[in-house]
């Protein structure tokens, strides 16, 4: 019996694990639909992920976080 339940606690972990990448994948999904959305709109030939150098930008951050939440 212990084993049959290791055994099944390992499928509901993996099970788990495949949600949650899944779950991952579309909410990842839906912030570079919302980045590359703003960079079309506004003609923006580049957009940085993490920026590690004194460059002037403009910080899309808080536009695309607006637009995530409108989506619901």
């Amino acid at each position: 019996d212990t084993d049959r339940s290791r055994g099944l606690g390992d499928v509901y972990k993996r099970q788990l694990q495949e949600s949650n990448e899944k779950l991952k994948d579309s909410i990842r999904n839906d912030i570079e639909s919302n980045v590359i959305k703003l960079a079309h709109e506004r003609q923006y030939t580049i957009v940085f992920h993490s920026v590690k150098v004194n460059i002037k930008a403009d910080d899309i951050t808080d536009d695309v976080v607006k637009a995530l939440q409108n989506m619901k």
